[in-house]
C-alpha cells in the first residue's frame, strides 16, 4: 500500500483555484486577511505583544503583556474593536489616556512592521485582479477596516474594493452573518462569490452552507504541521514557552511556507536549499542573536573576533546586523588549530611538535603529516621528495619517523621557530591592540567546543582570550578554570557528538577554502590547498546567496526589534536539522554527501565526506544504524496503474451526495484528475448550494455531464442515491457512490473519509478498479477494506456487523419485500463501512428496481443506527453475491504510516552484518515477505474480529518474529 497525494493534501493548488476564479459566473473573489493574504512571522499571533512590551518598557511603560494578553477574553465581546479593547484596559487598570494612546500606537507600529504578504496567495489575488473580478476581504477582527486597508496597501493588496470586518458591522464570519451582509450589499447570488481562507470552519464550512464557493488554503502553520513532516517535530499549542524563540522560528518557517507554493513533502529537505533554509539558517540566526543581545559581550569587548573557518558565515551575518543596530564591531580572525597550536611553550623543536601530533593522529602517514602541518610549501616539498614509499610510515611508529625527520633537523627547526614567531606576531597584531577591559581580555567566536583557541593564544600572548561557543565540552570548562577565561555558550546542552550535528555547522558555516596552516613573513594566512567538486562549489554558492537573502529579510522584517529577541529556548532551532539527520525515515543526510573538507580528525582522505562523518558519529554512539538510512519506510507499492487506453468507451457514472458542502473541495480535488470521461450526479439538500457546486465542478476536464439535484434531507446519503439515480443506472457500465461524510462523533472521522475517497476516486485507484471490472465480468462490487481505526473501535465496543439497533429484523423484512428468501448472519456480512462503492448496476438491481421514495426514510436527524438507511447500508455486497456476482475488496492507499516493525527500534542482532547493504542483500527479501504476510494476517484478524484461529496464530507468530528483529 502507498500514500495517496490526496491523503497528504486535500486542497486545490494554485492553478485549480485560478480555474475556478476564471469561471464567468464568478463576480467577486473574497479573502480572509490574517494567515491568508498576510501573515505574522510568529507561531502565535500574540507573540508580537512581547516585542511591543519590550519597546514600551524602554519608554517607562511596564506590564503591557499582563494587560493586553487577556484583555479580549476579559472584555468578552466577540465584536469588540481595537478602541474597545484599549478602553477596557484603561478602565480596568486605571491607566491614563495618554499612556493608553501610546500603547495603541506602539502595537499598531509593531504590527505594521512585522506583517508580511503570503506570496502564493498574492498570486491568486493578482490573477483575480487580471480577470476583472471584484476583490474584497472579510475578517473576524478587532482592527478597523481603515487599518486593515492600510496593512493590505503596504503589502501589495491596494486594489481591494471593500473590507468587511466584524468589529464595524457587529456581525461575524463564524456565525455566517457577515457573509449575509456581503451577499446583501453586492446583491449577488452566493455562487457568484469565491471565498478563500485558512479556517476550516469560518472560511469554509460556514460560507459553503450559504452557497458561496469556499476554498481552503492552509495557513503556514497548518501547512507546516498538518501536511508536512514538521508535525513530528513541532506541536501546537506546546511549541515552546519562549515567545522570542517562537518569533524567530516563526520568521524562518513563515517565510518558507508562505512564499513558496503549497509544497507537500514526504521529507523535511527535498534539496540542499531546503537544508540551508530550514536547517542552517535558524541556528545561524540564533547564534547571531545570542551575540547581539548578550549585554556582557556587547559591553566588555572593543571588538568581537570570528575564528576561521566556522565563524565565516556567523561573522557575515553579525557584521551586517551589528552595523544596522549599532552593536560592537567584528573582525574575521585566521585561527585554525594548526596555526595556533605551535605557540604551545612545550614545543621547543619541530620534533616536539611532531610527537604531539603523532599522539593524536597515529594512523596518519608521514608524508601527509609533512604536507598538512608545514605551511612553507618549499620546505614541505623538499622533505616529501626525500621520503620514499618504504619510508612513508604511520606516525604511530615514532622512532622510525624521527630517524627520517632528523635528516632535516636543522631545516625543520629553523622553519618551526619562524612559524611560531609569525603566528605570535599575527595574533599580537590582531588581538593585542583590542585587548581591553578588566584583565586585558578579547573574545573569539568559534563553533566550539574544547577551548583550544583560547588555551594556546592566551598562554602565548599573556592575555585572556574568552570564547563564544555554540557548544562547550567539559574540557573547555577545565581550561577556563586554569586560565581564568570565560565562555559564552549559545546552546547550553552538551556537544551533540552522538548525532554529529556540531560537524555540520563547523563545515557549512565555513567558506569554500582550506584551514589555516600558518602565516608567512608578511603575516598573511597560508591556507590548506583543497580541490572542491563542482557540486560542492554550487552548494556553497547557493548557501551564500540563501544566507544573504534571509539576512536581508530578517532586517526588513524586524529592524531594530531584533534587539528585543532575548531567546531562551535553544532546542527548537537545532530540532529540524537534528530530526532530519538522526530520526527521519527518508535519510536526508544523503544531501551532505557532496560536502567534503579534508579533516585529519576523521580521515586523511578527501573522499571522507560530511555524510561519512555523520555516519561515524552515529556509529560511535548508537546501535541504531538503520533508522536514519531512508530504507526503513516499508510501504508496499502497487505497480503503476495501467493506461486507460481501450477503456474510454465504457459508460461511467458517479453519484455524490453533498450534504456537507465544505467537503466538496476534497472530492473535486480528486475528480479533477479522473482518468475516464464520466457523468456526475450531485444531490444536495441545500438549494442555495447548487450554483457553488456547479462552479467548483467546472474544473473537472473529463466531465461529460453534470446533474445537480436538490433533494429532501432524508435517509442520509442512501435515499438520495437510490431515489435520484435509480432511473439512470441502466445507462452505465460502472457506477460509483460516495458522499461528504464527516463523522464528527468519531475522532478518526476525517482520516476515515480520506481513506475511502483515496481508494475509490483517486486517479490510479479508479484505473485499478475499472481494470478489476474489465478483467472479471463476475465482479459486481469493489470497495475498500474496513478502515483500521473503525475496525478497532467496533471490536472495542462489541459492535456487531448486523448492527446494534434492531437492523437484523429490518434486513429480513426488506429482503422479503425484494422477493429474496434468504437470511444474513453476522459471520458472512462484510460490507463497505461508510456506504461508498463501485459497482455494476446489475449487481445491486433490487435496490434500484424496488422503487424507494424519500418518504420511506425518516427525516433527519436519524442517529447512528436503527433506520432503513442503516439497513440498506449493509445490503449491497449481499445483493451482489445473491445476483451471482463476486465482491472485491481493494485498498491501494493507506492513511497512516506503517509501524517500523523491522527497523524502528534498536537492532542488536544486526551487528553480525558489516554494512546495511550486506544486511539487505542477505535478509531484505525475506523480511519484506514477512512484513507483507504480517499485514495480511493483521487485516484478516481485523475483518474477522480475531475469531479465526489460523489468522490469529499466524499474526501473533509473525508479530513475534518481526519485533524480535527490531
Amino acid at each position: 500500500m502507498i500514500t495517496s497525494n490526496f491523503i497528504n493534501r486535500d486542497f486545490l493548488d494554485l492553478r485549480e483555484i485560478e480555474k475556478i476564479i476564471s469561471n464567468p459566473e464568478v463576480k467577486i473573489v473574497s479573502f480572509d486577511v490574517f494567515d491568508t493574504l498576510v501573515y505574522r512571522p510568529a507561531i502565535f499571533p500574540t507573540d508580537v505583544f512581547y516585542i511591543v512590551d519590550q519597546e514600551l518598557s524602554r519608554e517607562g511603560i511596564c506590564d503591557f503583556i499582563s494587560y493586553r494578553a487577556t484583555a479580549e477574553q476579559k472584555l468578552n465581546r466577540p465584536n469588540a474593536s481595537f478602541d474597545d479593547i484599549y478602553k477596557f484596559i484603561g478602565d480596568e487598570y486605571h491607566i491614563s489616556g495618554k499612556t493608553i494612546e501610546r500603547m495603541k500606537n506602539k502595537e499598531l507600529e509593531v504590527e505594521f512592521r512585522l506583517i508580511k504578504p503570503r506570496q502564493i496567495i498574492k498570486k491568486i489575488y493578482d490573477f483575480a485582479l487580471a480577470q476583472g473580478k471584484k476583490i474584497i476581504v472579510i475578517s473576524d477582527m478587532y482592527l478597523s477596516k481603515n487599518t486593515i486597508k492600510e496593512i493590505l496597501d503596504k503589502n501589495g493588496y491596494s486594489a481591494v474594493d471593500s473590507v468587511f470586518v466584524s468589529c464595524e458591522y457587529e456581525k461575524r464570519k463564524d456565525t455566517g452573518e457577515l457573509y449575509d451582509e456581503v451577499i446583501d450589499y453586492f446583491k449577488v447570488k452566493p455562487s457568484e462569490i469565491v471565498h478563500i481562507g485558512d479556517s476550516h470552519y469560518s472560511d469554509i464550512e460556514v460560507p459553503a452552507k450559504k452557497g458561496i464557493v469556499a476554498l481552503y488554503t492552509p495557513s503556514f502553520m497548518n501547512l507546516m504541521i498538518k501536511y508536512n513532516e514538521f508535525g513530528k517535530i513541532f506541536t501546537a499549542p506546546n511549541f515552546s514557552d519562549d515567545p522570542y524563540a517562537r518569533l524567530l522560528i516563526g520568521f524562518v518557517l513563515g517565510d518558507y511556507f508562505s512564499n513558496y507554493e503549497w509544497e507537500i513533502k514526504g521529507k523535511l529537505f527535498d534539496s540542499f536549499d531546503d537544508l540551508a533554509l530550514l536547517g542552517l539558517v535558524p541556528v545561524l540566526f540564533l547564534t547571531v542573536m545570542h551575540i547581539l543581545n548578550n549585554k556582557d559581550i556587547q559591553s566588555d569587548y572593543k571588538q568581537i573576533y570570528f575564528a576561521s573557518r566556522d565563524g565565516f558565515q556567523v561573522n557575515k551575518v553579525y557584521s551586517r546586523l551589528s552595523s544596522v543596530l549599532g552593536k560592537t564591531k567584528s573582525k574575521y580572525l585566521y585561527a585554525g588549530r594548526k596555526a595556533y597550536e605551535i605557540l604551545d611553550s612545550r614545543f621547543q623543536t619541530f620534533n616536539d611538535y611532531y610527537r604531539f601530533i603523532s599522539e593524536k593522529n597515529k594512523k596518519l602517514k608521514l608524508k601527509d603529516f609533512v604536507r598538512n602541518f608545514i605551511c612553507d610549501s618549499k620546505i614541505s616539498a623538499e622533505v616529501c621528495s626525500q621520503i620514499s614509499d618504504d619510508d612513508n610510515l604511520e606516525l604511530s611508529e615514532q622512532k622510525k619517523c624521527l630517524i627520517i625527520l632528523n635528516k632535516f633537523r636543522k631545516l625543520l627547526d629553523a622553519y618551526f621557530e619562524k612559524a611560531k614567531n609569525n603566528a605570535r606576531r599575527y595574533y599580537e597584531k590582531e588581538l593585542g591592540k583590542t585587548a581591553s577591559g578588566d584583565g586585558n581580555r578579547v573574545v573569539i567566536f568559534d563553533c566550539g567546543y574544547s577551548g583550544s583557541v583560547s588555551y594556546y593564544i592566551s598562554k602565548a600572548l599573556n592575555i585572556y582570550v574568552d570564547k563564544i561557543y555554540m557548544w562547550s565540552a567539559p574540557e573547555n570548562s577545565d581550561r577556563d578554570r586554569e586560565l581564568q577565561t570565560k565562555t559564552y555558550t549559545v546552546i547550553p546542552s552538551g556537544v551533540p557528538f552522538h548525532s554529529g550535528l556540531h560537524v555540520i555547522f563547523e563545515e557549512l558555516f565555513s567558506p569554500l577554502q582550506g584551514t589555516t596552516l600558518g602565516f608567512d613573513d608578511k603575516l598573511s594566512p597560508v591556507l590548506e590547498k583543497c580541490e572542491f567538486s563542482d557540486e560542492m562549489i554550487r552548494i556553497f554558492n547557493r548557501v551564500d546567496k540563501i544566507i544573504e537573502s534571509q539576512t536581508d529579510k530578517l532586517l526588513d522584517t524586524f529592524g531594530s526589534y531584533l534587539s528585543d529577541l532575548q531567546i531562551r529556548d535553544y532546542d527548537k532551532f537545532t530540532a529540524i536539522l537534528d530530526y532530519a539527520i538522526s530520526s527521519s525515515r527518508f535519510g536526508e543526510r544523503k544531501l551532505l554527501k557532496s560536502v567534503s573538507f579534508p579533516d585529519l580528525n576523521f580521515c586523511s582522505s578527501a573522499n571522507f565526506n560530511l555524510m561519512n562523518k555523520i555516519d561515524k558519529a552515529f556509529d560511535d554512539s548508537s546501535k541504531e544504524v538503520l533508522r536514519y538510512t531512508g530504507f526503513n519506510d516499508f510501504s508496499f507499492n502497487y505497480l503503476p496503474a495501467s493506461s486507460p487506453d481501450g477503456l474510454l468507451s465504457r459508460k461511467i457514472g458517479v453519484h455524490v451526495h453533498c450534504f456537507n458542502q465544505h467537503l466538496l473541495q476534497e472530492i473535486v480535488y480528486l475528480l479533477k484528475d479522473f482518468p475516464f470521461p464520466f457523468d456526475l450526479y450531485v444531490t444536495t439538500p441545500s438549494k442555495v448550494s447548487v450554483g457553488a457546486i456547479k462552479v467548483q465542478c467546472g474544473i473537472i476536464d473529463t466531465l461529460n455531464k453534470l446533474v445537480v439535484t436538490v433533494v429532501p434531507n432524508r435517509g442520509r446519503d442512501i435515499a438520495p442515491w437510490l431515489v435520484s439515480t435509480a432511473s439512470v443506472q441502466k445507462n452505465y457500465d460502472y457506477f460509483c457512490h460516495i458522499h461528504t461524510k464527516e463523522s464528527k462523533h468519531l475522532s478518526f472521522g476525517e482520516n476515515w473519509r480520506k481513506y475511502l475517497y483515496a481508494n475509490l476516486i483517486e486517479r490510479n485507484a479508479v484505473i485499478d478498479i475499472i481494470h478489476f471490472f474489465e478483467s472479471n465480468p463476475k465482479i459486481g462490487c469493489v470497495y475498500p477494506f474496513k478502515y483500521y481505526e473503525l475496525a478497532q473501535c467496533e471490536i472495542n465496543n462489541l459492535v456487531k456487523p448486523m448492527g446494534m439497533f434492531g437492523e437484523q429484523d429490518e434486513i429480513d423484512n426488506l429482503l422479503e419485500k425484494f422477493g429474496i428468501d434468504q437470511r444474513i448472519s453476522n459471520s458472512e456480512l462484510n460490507y463497505s463501512a461508510g456506504s461508498m462503492y463501485w459497482y455494476r448496476p446489475a449487481a445491486f438491481r433490487q435496490l434500484f428496481e424496488y422503487g424507494f421514495k424519500f418518504e420511506d426514510f425518516p427525516a433527519e436527524p436519524i442517529g447512528v443506527g436503527g433506520t432503513i438507511a442503516h439497513v440498506i447500508e449493509r445490503l449491497p455486497t449481499f445483493l451482489s453475491t445473491y445476483n451471482n456476482y463476486t465482491n472485491q475488496q481493494y485498498s491501494r492507499y493507506r492513511i497512516y504510516n506503517f509501524e517500523d516493525v523491522v527497523f524502528g527500534r534498536r537492532n542488536e542482532s544486526s551487528a553480525q552484518y558489516n554494512t546495511f547493504e550486506q544486511f539487505m542483500k542477505i535478509e531484505g527479501h525475506r523480511i519484506k515477505g514477512m512484513v507483507k504476510k504480517y499485514y495480511f494476517y493483521k487485516i484478516m484478524n481485523t475483518l474477522f474480529f480475531g475469531t479465526v484461529p489460523k489468522f490469529r496464530k499466524n499474526y501473533e507468530e509473525l508479530h513475534r518474529q518481526l519485533y524480535s528483529k527490531a
